[in-house]
């Protein structure tokens, strides 16, 4: 509702101190609402990425790159699974989001954090072209930009999580609508993006795996052997570590979850075993750090 000030609220006065009286203007119109466009804009920024990305990434080639360069830290075919929950949380997130539209913007992603998260898609789109095609002996240079490219989706989708960080809000919407499914992408990328820099160096190397052919992956890799004196057999390690950083700093313990996935579905050996341990950690300590800035620290204040 507009309020109409007088002259004396406007700082107009006679001399001497004599405000002047029954005189009214109208103020300037009020700002937008916390940015109410940018808000409800959001969301469909998301949907318009999400649909690119996974009408882009549909090269049936990509796991037969993946097999013909497998390398020590290679999760086995299971674990790739976790694309299917990541899909379908996105998408009812995003369908979630739409739905509030206007009326409740609390409870939507912030605008910075959506547009981030809608390049990340375009981004895996783009990746599931240049990946697959490395497949194919007269481009070969396909799978060093796709490891550029994704290597650039794992960063603009931590921006996002960064952005967003749900867990220091109390809105539980926040947490399981919005960061929950953009930490699980976030972290995943991760994971790909250090596979995929490693099956770049390794393709640039040596020839492909001859034995891989369409549907080989799970086979082929049951037959490595397992891998504990090599450099890239620290490659899971230094992962976990890094990314616990970035979980405890935000924080998101959920970013911890698609690495430990991907650890736990790798070849066992020490070395994993001590990223699972730290990413355990990282967790536990993060959920509780959360859960002592919000309902007790705050309690005391």
């Amino acid at each position: 509702m507009h309020r109409y000030f007088t002259a004396s609220d406007w700082g107009l006065n006679w001399p001497g101190g004599m405000a002047v009286v029954n005189a009214s203007i109208a103020p300037p119109p009020p700002p937008p609402l916390d940015h109410g466009w940018e808000v409800a804009m959001g969301p469909w920024f998301v949907l318009g990425g999400f649909v690119l990305g996974i009408t882009l990434n549909t090269n049936r080639m990509i796991g037969d790159v993946a097999c013909a360069w497998r390398l020590s830290y290679s999760p086995k075919g299971p674990a790739f699974g976790i694309w299917g929950v990541i899909y379908l949380w996105t998408l009812t997130s995003i369908i979630l989001q739409l739905a509030h539209g206007y009326s409740a913007p609390t409870y939507i992603g912030e605008p910075q954090s959506n547009y981030l998260m809608a390049f990340t898609w375009l981004l895996v789109g783009i990746w599931g072209v240049t990946f697959g095609r490395g497949a194919e002996d007269d481009v070969p240079g396909f799978i060093g930009l796709s490891a550029f490219v994704l290597v650039a989706a794992a960063m603009v989708s931590l921006g996002a999580v960064g952005i967003e960080q749900s867990w220091r809000s109390r809105n539980p919407w926040k947490m399981a609508g919005v960061g929950a499914p953009y930490a699980l992408l976030a972290g995943w990328l991760c994971v790909a993006a250090a596979a995929n820099v490693g099956i770049a160096i390794k393709a640039a190397t040596t020839p492909p795996d001859p034995r891989c052919t369409r549907g080989r992956y799970r086979r082929a890799w049951e037959e490595d052997p397992v891998d504990t004196s090599s450099g890239s057999a620290w490659v899971p390690l230094v992962l976990a570590s890094t990314v616990s950083v970035g979980a405890f700093l935000i924080p998101d313990p959920v970013l911890t979850l698609p690495i430990a996935w991907a650890v736990w579905n790798m070849k066992r050996h020490l070395k994993n075993w001590v990223a699972l341990e730290v990413l355990a950690v990282t967790f536990v300590a993060t959920t509780v750090q959360v859960a002592t800035e919000r309902w007790v620290v705050k309690d005391v204040k």
